[in-house]
């Protein structure tokens, strides 16, 4: 059908109230089959590439595949960057042609050191400009993923939550309700309430990272309060 930016097809998610699938692709393999099974089921997607793939994945080959995979699809599909932690990496993939990027400046580069509050905003606003300019949509986050109790989750304040949108002018936000990435330590508790409570404050799609080990029915009932990437 068409490569559209992620805010196309997930503000219309957020107003009838589903959610957009976000996969990522780490190599040719993965790609054909994110694609395959959205056409199979006839549903709008995202197609993402994670900074980590950096380190094993030549960015412009992966790209240029899945330009080619989404040309021929039938259905709209957003190229996203995922949890791109600089300003730096986040322009490198503008330059190859994707529609929407994540600058998740809750982290440093490392991944593990936490910013403050004031850092996050100004490097997500900075990005904000530059993707703005370009027609690309920019997902933030606010509040560090993991499962609650662990000693670097901060779990999303929903004032400060909507003081950052104000702030960044973000078109998407990841929020840290419980959910981690990869499978989870025990049975996971995921604060379905707080998403509701996000969604009271804040008006731009909400983003739920972590759905490998996520139950679907805890997935089910986070759309129903408000989660639509």
């Amino acid at each position: 059908m068409s490569l559209v930016t992620s805010k196309e097809i997930v503000t219309k998610a957020q107003s009838e109230q589903y959610a957009i699938g976000a996969f990522n692709a780490i190599n040719m393999e993965t790609a054909q089959a994110i694609v395959t099974a959205g056409i199979q089921e006839n549903s709008p997607l995202i197609v993402q590439v994670t900074q980590t793939t950096l380190k094993y994945t030549d960015p412009e080959e992966l790209a240029a595949l899945l330009h080619v995979l989404v040309e021929r699809a039938p259905i709209p599909i957003a190229l996203h960057l995922d949890h791109g932690r600089t300003f730096e990496t986040v322009m490198r993939f503008l330059k190859l042609g994707f529609t929407s990027v994540m600058i998740d400046g809750s982290l440093q580069p490392d991944g593990k050191t936490p910013r403050t509050f004031e850092e996050n905003v100004e490097i997500t606003r900075k990005v904000v400009e530059a993707a703005h300019a370009l027609g690309v949509t920019v997902e933030g986050e606010i509040g560090t993923l993991g499962q609650i109790g662990e000693a670097r989750t901060t779990l999303t304040d929903p004032d400060q939550a909507a003081d950052f949108v104000e702030k960044t002018g973000v078109d998407m936000l990841a929020v840290a309700i419980g959910t981690t990435h990869g499978l989870y330590k025990g049975e996971p508790f995921i604060d379905v309430d707080l998403v509701k409570a996000i969604r009271e404050k804040v008006d731009v799609p909400l983003v739920m990272h972590g759905g490998t080990g996520t139950p679907d029915a805890i997935i089910k009932e986070a759309i129903k309060a408000g989660i639509a990437k």
